[in-house]
């Protein structure tokens, strides 16, 4: 009777301990690749940023050109963006903020600090509104802060740890 109980309790432990012990799935099957592909887009993205910036801060008033130029760089750069807004949204929510506020002023709560609006919404803001020349300054300090924050995502994905459930 006493052998029938431990071999009853150790059966269940076993059966327990089957269905708490998970397989270990450290699987990368597609992280490699994604990792290849989001370099690939960073580096994408940080070259059209430099155009955005290049090009806003070539605005001029007597030539029309130049913000019809500008619109494009930024249409550009908001696309390349887009190829690579999934990954860092997920990996980098804190660093992704810069690209694309809304161009609101904003209290966050709980800490009720005031934060100013930043990145292509402002841009585009600035941009269509009817006197865009007059903000300049505003526009060449928004691209600037895309153009710095896009050349560094590559850095990011150094040495970053991820499997493919986080891909998925």
């Amino acid at each position: 009777m006493k052998s029938w109980a431990i071999i009853t309790a150790i059966g269940a432990c076993l059966i327990l301990l089957a269905f708490t012990i998970q397989p270990k799935s450290d699987s990368t099957k597609y992280v490699q690749s994604t990792i290849d592909f989001i370099k690939q887009h960073s580096l994408l993205f940080a070259a059209s940023a430099e155009n955005l910036q290049t090009a806003v801060s070539k605005i001029n008033k007597e030539d029309s050109s130049s913000l019809s130029h500008a619109k494009e760089a930024l249409k550009n750069c908001r696309a390349q963006y887009k190829s690579i807004e999934f990954f860092l949204t997920y990996f980098f929510r804190s660093n992704s903020l810069v690209y694309n506020e809304p161009p609101n002023y904003e209290v966050e709560e709980p800490f009720y600090e005031y934060k100013s609006p930043t990145g292509f919404q402002v841009i585009e803001a600035i941009l269509f509104s009817k006197n865009p020349f007059a903000q300049k300054k505003d526009l060449v300090q928004q691209a600037a802060l895309i153009n710095s924050s896009a050349s560094d995502i590559y850095a990011f994905l150094y040495n970053l740890k991820i499997n493919d459930k986080q891909i998925l």
